[in-house]
């Protein structure tokens, strides 16, 4: 009997390297943006917002205090409410990729995020949902081929840089999976660092209509987990 549930995929050297390229891209400019355009805040930065939330609370910055536990909250769901559906789409094996389906709605909240205003509490709402779709982006890929990493953060990919370069393998195989994580990685920072410049000149030009860069750097994403190389599992 034929699954419904969409084909395991396999990942060459050069497709791992784009996803992760594209979505740390993306990832990077949307931070920027959100900091830039939407009063100094980055969407996808837990630690910070956590060490901020705890400074505005000491100083009864309330509504500061309040917006800081928001977005940790709010990405917290955007992780959860990925797994929740990647459950669901395998349990009714729906033909859909979930990683597809969490793109796409990724796609729309750009999109449509960029033609709104950003005055009062509007402002805040855009924030929690960038850090929601953050936080949707990065459970969706947190498993990338065989290289695990955070798409829309860099604390933890950084570390697992050092510990990678420092321990050593044996086999020809696990050599070869040991320098596909660490050009991964190395990607991964290039990359965010790359999306957040192209978020700042975005913002200069465009204002927030800039978030539909992003949302153009989904769509290849979105061909790649379409069109990209699949084995197929399970019969």
């Amino acid at each position: 009997m034929t699954t419904l549930v969409p084909a395991a995929r396999h990942r060459t050297m050069p497709h791992v390297f784009l996803l992760v390229a594209l979505l740390c891209s993306i990832a990077g400019a949307v931070d920027t943006l959100g900091y830039i355009r939407l009063g100094g805040v980055f969407v996808a930065n837990l630690t910070g917002n956590t060490v901020l939330l705890a400074w505005h609370a000491e100083q009864r910055q309330w509504a500061d205090a309040a917006l800081r536990m928001g977005l940790i909250l709010t990405y917290f769901a955007g992780v959860v409410t990925d797994h929740l559906m990647r459950r669901w789409i395998r349990a009714d094996r729906l033909r859909i990729n979930p990683a597809v389906a969490s793109l796409m709605i990724e796609f729309f909240i750009l999109c449509t995020l960029a033609f709104l205003g950003v005055e009062g509490n509007l402002r805040v709402t855009l924030l929690l949902i960038l850090a929601w779709t953050m936080g949707l982006q990065n459970d969706a890929f947190q498993q990338i081929g065989p290289v695990n990493l955070n798409t829309t953060f860099l604390t933890g990919n950084i570390e697992k840089l050092g510990s990678i370069l420092t321990t050593p393998v044996e086999g020809v195989k696990k050599e070869r999976e040991r320098r596909l994580q660490i050009g991964a990685l190395i990607i991964a920072w290039t990359a965010y660092g790359t999306g957040a410049v192209v978020g700042a000149i975005g913002s200069h030009l465009f204002a927030l209509r800039a978030l539909l860069l992003p949302a153009a750097l989904v769509i290849p994403v979105l061909l790649l987990e379409i069109f990209g190389p699949r084995q197929r599992t399970g019969a």
